[in-house]
């Protein structure tokens, strides 16, 4: 039995070492033993975050709201907020986040969703929040996850890895060449846009159901920069951009800023590229979240926009 004992402990000494060496660098603070979390746009450490985490309203985005303070957004709002966002975060990946949360038993009191129309494109619906709960499950599978060991490996070569890091500063130059890459690559996917039906009524689904259970639930639409209007003009998608948000509309209140006529979509210096604002456009999204503040944003409820 004692020699059967000690085959065993050699055979899983392997095992052992590997997962006491990667708990030891762990890219993504399976445990929550680090404070902050090490990640500030990662669907994973969200995950685990909100889990263990004591909050009671969740932001739902993508990279335009991956850096707002949610310090601020509890002061203000006397909440405490998980700001969920992650870079590509699609409009089905919003309602499988808000569905696991309900699973994982969070006293939910606020949704924000911040989304676009642009995020209603089949072409960029997935779901990742799926597989990402499953890999979360246990810590022998968060461990021995393909993707876990590469982040583990980023993580060892840059001491940093997981942490907000200084935007990048472009030439005049650069920048004029970072908006014409980006306008091309718009044009392209609006070209081939197709509105996703099934992802759009599952988020509408969830706005109804927390309207019934009384969660406070409303979504907003950031400002572009307006070239974007331009490249729907030539897609034929214009009339379309409305229609989504009167649908939307109908299920819970949307702060529109995505309109052609939005004095923000004007300051080339507040953009670094067509989707990604800074400081006006940031400060202004903070204020919608905490307060519904509606200044330069039209409002829209029951189908209809109200100024």
């Amino acid at each position: 039995m004692k020699k059967l004992v000690l085959s065993v402990l050699i055979i899983l000494l392997p095992a052992l070492v590997y997962l006491v060496f990667f708990f030891s660098n762990d890219p993504h603070d399976y445990f929550g033993l680090k404070d902050p979390p090490a990640d500030f746009d990662s669907l994973i450490g969200h995950m685990l975050d909100l889990r263990r985490g004591d909050y009671d309203a969740l932001l739902l985005g993508d990279s335009r709201t991956a850096r707002i303070d949610v310090e601020e957004l509890d002061r203000e709002t006397g909440l405490r907020f998980k700001n969920m966002s992650f870079a590509g975060c699609t409009i089905e990946e919003y309602s499988k986040l808000f569905w696991w949360a309900i699973e994982e038993e969070i006293p939910l009191k606020r949704i924000v969703i911040v989304t676009s129309f642009y995020a209603t494109n089949q072409m960029l619906q997935k779901d990742r929040v799926t597989s990402t709960n499953k890999l979360i499950q246990n810590p022998v599978t968060y461990a021995f996850s393909t993707d876990n060991y590469m982040d583990m490996l980023e993580k060892l070569k840059d001491k940093n890895y997981g942490y907000p890091t200084v935007e990048t500063v472009y030439s005049a130059e650069e920048k004029s060449a970072n908006f014409e890459t980006y306008r091309r690559s718009l044009a392209n996917m609006l070209s081939k846009y197709q509105y996703a039906s099934d992802a759009v009524a599952e988020l509408e689904k969830m706005c109804d159901y927390c309207r019934t259970i009384g969660i406070e639930v409303y979504i907003v639409l950031p400002a572009w920069w307006q070239g974007y209007y331009d490249e729907l003009e030539a897609a034929g998608l214009t009339e379309q951009l409305d229609a989504l948000k009167s649908e939307l509309s109908a299920h819970a209140p949307v702060y529109d800023l995505e309109y052609p006529s939005c004095p923000l979509n004007e300051n080339y210096d507040d953009f670094r590229d067509y989707t990604h604002a800074r400081s006006t456009t940031f400060s202004l999204l903070s204020k919608l979240i905490c307060n519904n503040i509606v200044q330069d944003a039209k409002l829209w409820e029951n189908g209809v926009a109200l100024n």
